[in-house]
C-alpha cells in the first residue's frame, strides 16, 4: 500500500513479481465525468462518498462507489462504462472489502 499524491493505492503482484490487481482509493470528484453523471442520475438521492478504482490484469477497470443517503447506504460496483455491475445495502460501519485488511497503517508511508 502507497500514497500517490492524494490517492491511496494498493498493488499486488504474484510471488513472481508479476502485477495482479491494484485499487486506488480516488476523491470522488475524479470519478470520470459521465460515469459521475450516470451514477447521480441513476441515485438521485445519494451522495458519491468514496470511491476505489480497481484494475484487474486483462479486464477493464471497474468503480467501487459508496453511495450514501439520509438513512441508508449502498455499496455499487460499476464498469467504466457506466454498467452497474452490483448494488447491496451497506451494513452500519461496513468498510470497503478492499480496505479492510490494511489496518496496519501506521502513518510512516
Amino acid at each position: 500500500m502507497f500514497s500517490n499524491g492524494d490517492d491511496w493505492t494498493e498493488a499486488t503482484f504474484s510471488a513472481t513479481g508479476v502485477w495482479q490487481k491494484t485499487s486506488v482509493n480516488i476523491d470522488p470528484e475524479k470519478l470520470p465525468e459521465a460515469l459521475a453523471l450516470t451514477v447521480k442520475k441513476g441515485n438521485p438521492n445519494f451522495d458519491i462518498s468514496s470511491v476505489i478504482r480497481k484494475d484487474v490484469a486483462a479486464s477493464p477497470p471497474t468503480y467501487e462507489i459508496i453511495l450514501d443517503g439520509e438513512t441508508e447506504s449502498y455499496t455499487a460496483l460499476y464498469k467504466a462504462d457506466g454498467t452497474l455491475v452490483s448494488k447491496v445495502k451497506a451494513e452500519e460501519g461496513q468498510e470497503s472489502e478492499e480496505y479492510e485488511e490494511s489496518d496496519s497503517y501506521d502513518g510512516d508511508y
